[in-house]
């Protein structure tokens, strides 16, 4: 029996060609699975937004198949999807309620002088007792005044103190947004017996302390449904991925899938308002220039080519005023 080089070597590089191609397919649908984690979290925050675009007659590809971030992510930009405030587990200080409350404020002082690397312990709180909880610092001390940075508010249940003895550290990352988010790096809860101790990191050396309140009832450590939607976009704020120019994503955006030979005697872009044309404050500009999405809706519409208006002559008389009531098929209101 002969040995086939060729035959050997044919087996080889067949089964290289294969593995190659079976780790790109799974690069890809990894890469497509990331993808889709993405797009859920932008409709995740931006709920109403979704909600508005979903009722129109005519819809964009894009807008209809979830994919967010074909428009208005940055190319290249790197970003994880976020766990949003309601999948956050129990124990890891969940934001509670942001509205102001009746109830006097306890403070709980940090070190004598400013620092870096803060730690305040909390040892008179009833561990059968629901409180909610936040950072604050400032370059001046609590009584003396100065601007005075603070993080969301966070809630520290029976449960929560309890399983700090089994979770051990917690992060609380999820409260620190802009501007607070500039000072403090990074902030953690831990328990030592019954003291609950709050730790974090500056940028500067700032003075700090925790500001807690007693709350009546475990019912009133959760977010109400508008609460929840304002929180998720301000916790958005810092983890946000980078956003495509408004320029871009007004024109050349739409270009990547209708280009310019394709548009025919299409209305130019990159105008502004003139002495015989005034575009109205109701269309959406590019610091007043005129996009593609002042005429069309890109996430969907009631009129054909996600046209503003379903009649068309509408809104072209709406800039060009001086022919509105000049003919029949120009007489609206």
């Amino acid at each position: 029996m002969t040995f086939n080089c060729q035959k050997y070597l044919f087996i080889c590089l067949a089964a290289g060609v294969t593995t190659l191609l079976l780790g790109n397919l799974l690069i890809a649908a990894l890469n497509q699975t990331k993808s889709n984690a993405i797009n859920e979290e932008c409709i995740g925050c931006h709920v109403s937004t979704f909600n508005q675009g979903i009722k129109n007659i005519q819809l964009h590809a894009p807008f209809w198949e979830r994919q967010c971030i074909i428009c208005h992510i940055a190319e290249g930009a790197s970003w994880s999807a976020q766990a949003n405030s309601s999948s956050i587990a129990p124990i890891s200080a969940t934001l509670v309620s942001q509205d102001e409350l009746w109830r006097k404020v306890q403070a709980f002082q940090g070190s004598s002088g400013p620092a870096f690397d803060q730690t305040i312990s909390m040892s008179t709180l009833d561990m059968n007792t629901a409180y909610r909880f936040r950072l604050a610092v400032s370059a001046m001390s609590e009584n003396s005044g100065g601007e005075v940075y603070k993080s969301l508010w966070l809630g520290l249940r029976p449960d929560d103190i309890e399983g700090l003895n089994v979770a051990g550290q917690l992060n609380l990352n999820v409260g620190l947004v802009a501007p607070v988010s500039d000072y403090i790096n990074t902030a953690s809860l831990s328990r030592d017996g019954g003291t609950v101790f709050v730790a974090w990191e500056t940028a500067l050396p700032l003075y700090g302390w925790v500001e807690l309140q007693e709350l009546e009832g475990l019912s009133l450590t959760n977010l109400s449904p508008a609460e929840d939607e304002r929180v998720k976009l301000m916790t958005a704020v810092e983890e946000h991925p980078p956003l495509i120019d408004p320029e871009y994503l007004a024109i050349n955006a739409c270009y990547q899938c209708h280009p310019v030979s394709a548009l025919g005697t299409s209305h130019p872009v990159r105008l502004y308002s003139g002495r015989d044309v005034r575009i109205p404050p109701e269309l959406p500009t590019v610091d007043g220039m005129l996009t593609c999405v002042t005429c069309h809706n890109p996430h969907g519409s009631e009129g054909k080519m996600l046209v503003r208006e379903t009649i068309k002559t509408k809104l072209c008389v709406a800039c060009h005023y001086k022919f509105k009531n000049s003919s029949t098929s120009t007489m609206f209101e």
